[in-house]
């Protein structure tokens, strides 16, 4: 069964953000404002949201719907069968 990774919770793991913006001046593109999931910046917060999204089935709250539509505006529901396809077409999988 394949799963469409657009109508399940995104999870952002951002536990070297301030080493990143240290060492390299990086700013990350995800942030509090913008991100499409939950970020966890210890593995103590990653456990938790981890459970929260099992608790509520994976579905992606509607905070997280709005900031990822602002992101990604093009929406079709179809990127992981596209992928697939391409990876199938080229013999990778």
């Amino acid at each position: 069964m394949m799963h469409n990774i657009e109508e399940h919770t995104l999870f952002f793991f951002g536990k070297k953000k301030d080493y990143l913006i240290r060492q390299y001046k990086a700013i990350p593109p995800v942030n509090e404002e913008n991100a499409p999931g939950p970020i966890a910046y210890n593995t103590q917060e990653l456990i938790r949201i981890v459970k929260h999204a099992i608790e509520n089935e994976y579905v992606v709250e509607d905070e997280y719907k709005e900031k990822k539509l602002k992101i990604n505006s093009f929406n079709d529901n179809q990127n992981t069968k596209r992928i697939t396809d391409f990876l199938k077409e080229h013999q990778i999988i």
